[in-house]
């Protein structure tokens, strides 16, 4: 469960922004791939088999556990919805957002960046995406 003190990320990370100039957008949403986090995870799941949630972290919600597939889909889908952060990284944007519902999905790119790998989780309610 989160500590309620907490917050993740910068709120003015928190917007959509524009690609850099000359980036094919179709290009990246083909490179990238959604590859989990076990610090997000409360279950064993394709990203590990022993489940590990950090302190301050938000739980992947258990009925996403084998819909890897579609979770990679909506990361292509976003980044071709221009659904992305201003700040880049390798030639793939930082944060990249979701909403399924009622719910916004983070995607944040993880190290080693030039690999194209995301890693995701449910925003709190009350945290906004500026032009989402």
């Amino acid at each position: 469960m989160k500590r309620p003190d907490r917050r993740r990320g910068n709120p003015k990370q928190k917007a959509i922004g524009q690609s850099p100039q000359g980036v094919d957008v179709a290009a990246v949403a083909n490179q990238v791939r959604y590859v989990g986090s076990i610090a997000h995870k409360d279950a064993a799941s394709f990203a590990g088999a022993v489940p590990h949630p950090a302190p301050a972290r938000s739980v992947c919600p258990r009925e996403l556990n084998g819909r890897q597939t579609d979770i990679q889909q909506w990361l292509k889908d976003a980044i071709l919805a221009g659904q992305f952060g201003r700040f880049w990284l390798a030639g793939f944007p930082k944060y990249v957002w979701h909403r399924e519902g009622t719910t916004v999905f983070e995607g944040q790119l993880m190290r080693p960046y030039e690999r194209g790998g995301y890693k995701g989780y449910p925003l709190e309610p009350d945290q906004k995406v500026q032009g989402l």
